[in-house]
């Protein structure tokens, strides 16, 4: 609970005002969403009156740089007087497709690098030493790409877990598979 004082028929300039999310979770990125809860009211500062409503006119701007934020208004319960909003933010569509595509490159370089390492290692393609600093580009380019998501959280959201982890694993053991091969091979003339 906030508590801010007004003067009556005073404009009442731009404050900012913390909300609680209090539902949604950053473990969907880049699919989550957020939803918050805010109750106005005003009411006169004497103590006499502490249970008289005072009308009010509330603008909300709907902009929150990043997200895409949706502010209504809703019937409150009985208990409260005022004007109960819900908040719903979400991140815009342009991001969601970008870091989509991201995570989708991600995994195509997971795949590529244990195909590239299982057919050397099981001797279906030849051994091709040059393969191995590709490798190990792919081992600093996965985690650099997850760095290039707009607005991206802390590592550990279901994506990262799943995917990311996956194609770092997979980039790993393709390397190791092709150093492994290179050195068990005898050299052909």
């Amino acid at each position: 609970m906030q508590r801010l004082t007004l003067r009556s028929g005073q404009r009442w300039e731009s404050r900012h005002v913390s909300i609680d999310i209090s539902r949604g979770s950053v473990w969907r990125f880049p699919f989550d969403r957020y939803v918050a809860s805010l109750t106005i009211s005003i009411y006169p500062a004497s103590v006499q009156y502490e249970e008289k409503l005072r009308p009010f006119q509330l603008t909300i701007w709907e902009h929150l740089p990043a997200w895409e934020l949706d502010a209504s208004i809703i019937k409150p319960s009985d208990e409260v007087h005022g004007v109960a909003l819900i908040a719903r933010v979400r991140r815009p569509i342009p991001h969601v497709i970008f870091a989509t595509a991201l995570y989708a490159a991600t995994s195509v370089l997971g795949i590529t690098a244990i195909t590239i390492g299982a057919m050397m290692f099981l001797g279906s393609r030849k051994m091709d030493s040059t393969f191995a600093p590709v490798l190990a580009a792919m081992l600093f380019t996965i985690p650099g790409m997850r760095s290039l998501m707009p607005g991206a959280p802390p590592l550990g959201a279901a994506a990262d877990v799943i995917l990311l982890s996956a194609a770092e694993l997979a980039a790993i053991a393709s390397l190791a598979l092709v150093i492994f091969t290179w050195a068990t091979r005898r050299q052909e003339h």
